[in-house]
């Protein structure tokens, strides 16, 4: 279980944001051969930025390049203890229909019991307005390798979001795991707004409740 996976982004200028985040806290444990292991406490965290390369136009995607690195400073039984740098390539396009299609390409290296291996991580999504304010969308990925022992694994998963006024949306999502002979179901729900309209979030999620 992961409370929390926060997200900050601030925009510089009109084509860089910088991001800093993490997974939140982590409630993990392990059954093997009879033992259960367990991992608990906060995350590290991430710092990174999005960079705007090319803009959208007719049928060619935009692109985006997401350079990040993770900070070891999350709890002992769930950090990696090092500094882990990521590069990832993003893409997105509007299609017709109200449909919307986008994808990564990611590469970073990763400390694993103190090694470190190449990882790769690769996306593809597509989107959909449905009704009344809401979107669905599809999403596929695949990890390559997890871990030191070279097994990928593949994601699959959707959602739908719903936006809250002009200024903040909140989402749901649920999807299946494959990692080698096992596989495990996962969900997860959240929300986004601008940080200069969180008081009105909060007061149109009341009203809507009461109502």
């Amino acid at each position: 279980m992961n409370w929390g996976s926060p997200l900050l982004r601030a925009g510089i200028g009109k084509r860089v944001e910088l991001r800093f985040g993490g997974d939140g806290f982590v409630n993990a444990h392990a059954t093997c051969e009879g033992r259960v292991t367990r991992a608990l406490g906060w995350s590290d965290f991430g710092v990174g930025a999005k960079i705007a390369l090319v803009d959208e136009s007719g049928w060619r995607p935009a692109f985006s390049a997401i350079p990040a690195f993770s900070v070891p400073i999350g709890g002992r039984s769930v950090t990696n203890s090092a500094f882990d740098p990521s590069l990832t390539l993003a893409w997105s396009k509007n299609l017709p229909e109200k449909w919307s299609a986008g994808g990564t390409l990611g590469y970073a290296s990763i400390t694993d019991q103190g090694r470190r291996f190449a990882q790769r991580a690769v996306t593809v999504s597509v989107g959909h307005s449905i009704w009344a304010g809401m979107s669905g969308f599809l999403e596929a990925y695949d990890v390559s390798p997890t871990g030191l022992d070279g097994r990928p694994a593949w994601m699959l998963d959707g959602g739908v979001t719903h936006g809250v006024g002009k200024n903040a949306q909140v989402d749901f999502s649920m999807g299946r795991r494959f990692l080698g002979a096992t596989s495990c179901w996962f969900a997860s729900v959240g929300f986004v707004t601008r940080a200069g309209h969180m008081g009105s979030f909060v007061s149109s999620m009341l009203r809507q409740a009461r109502l």
